[in-house]
């Protein structure tokens, strides 16, 4: 057990931290190496030097840091990220996001999860080497057995005595675009996973990068959106799941899915230079409080700037 995270033996509040999209960049000086940036990491580097995401992104190691530090100081239960520790998918990206996770956090195998998302799985070398699920292994372990074949997602973590999350991977690499795809095999192992008699009396939570809808409740760009999205909507509302936590757009939003009685929660990019947001939940019950921090420039720290209680039920 960590120096953050508190034991629930008993039914008290939960807290819970939620943030994604940090995009650290190789510190190795890898441009130099030109073999390393063929293919989709060469469309990567001229976006991050000479099309202004780098700039977007100048500081991420340092606003990562302060984030950590913040949920350090929350006293959280639990903590996950759904998806882009890295830029383009190098190693030494996903290792220097271990790196000051452990710094700051000390987290054990139980007090972390994470995802990868679109950045985390940018060439088709990491897409079959999966680099990530190698240095983030000990955070992608489940709380049920794991599927048959060798891959560790989906995944479930129980948390205190009643709470479930799923934590599920519609990331596919594609050459060109930032798209996900729910497949067909996902949809059964997720299903395999919400049908066990451990989750039945359990809310269940899930975790993917892509969410369905932007801000404003539109569609995301068909470069960016995740294929067949709607498909696991149907599957998790079957199974009576009351919430979806996302990244990859880096706006800080929520509502509840139009149609379905399911929220959605974004936490947004925690280290983008405009806004910087990531997310603190409590819950209690059927009750979620939504604690929205984001980074303020003047005083360096994280601080909240939204609160906000909604009552989650799978049912009308």
């Amino acid at each position: 057990m960590t120096d953050i995270v508190q034991p629930n033996h008993d039914r008290r509040p939960l807290k819970i931290a939620h943030f994604g999209d940090i995009h650290l960049t190789s510190q190795r000086g890898d441009i130099a190496e030109i073999r390393r940036f063929l293919g989709k990491r060469f469309l990567g580097t001229v976006n991050f030097r000479y099309l202004g995401r780098g700039h977007i992104f100048s500081q991420a190691r340092e606003r990562f840091q302060t984030l950590l530090r913040d949920i350090r100081q929350q006293s959280v239960s639990f903590m996950f990220s759904s998806g882009d520790f890295s830029s383009m998918s190098f190693p030494d990206e996903f290792r220097s996001a271990r790196t000051l996770i452990e710094q700051e956090l000390h987290p054990s195998a139980s007090d972390l999860a994470v995802i990868p998302g679109n950045h985390d799985r940018y060439t088709l070398g990491e897409a079959w080497s999966r680099s990530f699920d190698t240095i983030f292994r000990e955070w992608l372990h489940s709380d049920l057995p794991l599927t048959s074949r060798n891959r560790p997602y989906p995944f479930v973590r129980f948390i205190g005595h009643d709470l479930s999350f799923i934590f599920i991977d519609v990331v596919r690499f594609h050459p060109l675009l930032s798209t996900g795809t729910v497949t067909r095999r996902c949809l059964r192992e997720v299903e395999r996973l919400l049908s066990s008699a451990e989750l039945e009396t359990k809310m269940k939570l899930a975790v993917m990068h892509y969410p369905p809808f932007r801000a404003d409740g539109s569609l995301l760009k068909y470069e960016h959106r995740c294929r067949h999205i709607t498909r696991l909507l149907d599957l998790l509302q079957r199974y009576s799941v009351s919430a979806i936590f996302n990244g990859h757009v880096h706006e800080n939003y929520f509502f509840r899915l139009p149609g379905r009685p399911m929220y959605l929660f974004n936490a947004g990019s925690g280290t983008h230079s405009r806004h910087s947001t990531y997310n603190i939940y409590t819950i209690e019950g059927n009750e979620l409080t939504v604690d929205r921090r984001e980074y303020n420039p003047d005083t360096g720290l994280f601080v909240s700037f939204d609160q906000q209680q909604v009552r989650l039920s799978a049912s009308e």
